[in-house]
């Protein structure tokens, strides 16, 4: 039964994430012809990219690989990849730190030092 339910919760964070990606491009560059199969194929390149052991949150291994894919596969600027890649990988990533920050705060932890404050 467990196995069921995460698989099933799994299926969704991948839909989403193709989804996400998929529409963010069609709204922002609409003439790409950006198509699903895209989608999924950069979706595999980051989750590929933050698989490898390198930097934190994979910066810098994140954006070349969506660079790559969308300056040789779809014929983008690479000037016009990279603010993607940039823009993409932000978006993901900035939502985790915030709520870092708000529960290290919350735990009442001094983001300088690192230690609890009474």
């Amino acid at each position: 039964h467990r196995l069921k339910v995460v698989s099933i919760q799994t299926i969704f964070i991948w839909v989403v994430d193709i989804l996400v990606f998929k529409l963010s491009l069609d709204m922002f560059i609409p003439d790409a012809g950006v198509g699903y199969l895209d989608a999924v194929i950069m979706i595999l390149i980051v989750s590929l990219a933050i698989a490898i052991p390198s930097t934190p949150a994979g910066i810098g291994v994140v954006e070349a690989g969506i660079v790559a894919y969308l300056v040789e596969g779809l014929g983008l600027s690479m000037e016009l990849a990279l603010a993607i890649a940039l823009g993409f990988h932000l978006s993901i990533v900035l939502p985790h730190i915030i709520t870092m920050i708000i529960m290290l705060l919350r735990l009442g932890i001094n983001l300088k030092c690192g230690i609890k404050v009474n």
